[in-house]
């Protein structure tokens, strides 16, 4: 890493979490992941009547359960953070690890 090597750092995203949200019936992201009415690529779910229109239609301050709940494709996914970098085992031709130049 001292030498600009190492191995290569990874990013892992932080798990969703749900906004803390209601629908105009004041339906929360729980119960939309509960009774299956979305999906988590943002459609409507198994148990989402047609006659009910759609997500957006029960949005509050212009928000919906597609914006606000993870299981709806929406939430917040947070800041990510990277794992640190270690050294390979390495030496250069004068048998000088990372360490020593670091």
């Amino acid at each position: 890493c001292a030498c600009g090597g190492g191995s290569i750092s990874q990013r892992f995203p932080v798990p969703c979490r749900d906004f803390r949200w209601v629908d105009s019936f004041k339906y929360t992201c729980a119960d939309y992941e509960s009774n299956q009415w979305c999906t988590a690529d943002g459609e409507l779910g198994a148990q989402w009547k047609p006659e009910w229109g759609k997500l957006s239609d029960y949005a509050t301050d212009g928000i919906a359960a597609d914006n606000a709940c993870c299981a709806c494709g929406g939430g917040s996914t947070g800041q990510r953070f990277d794992v640190p970098c270690r050294d390979l085992h390495w030496v250069d031709s004068f048998n000088y690890t990372c360490a020593d130049y670091e």
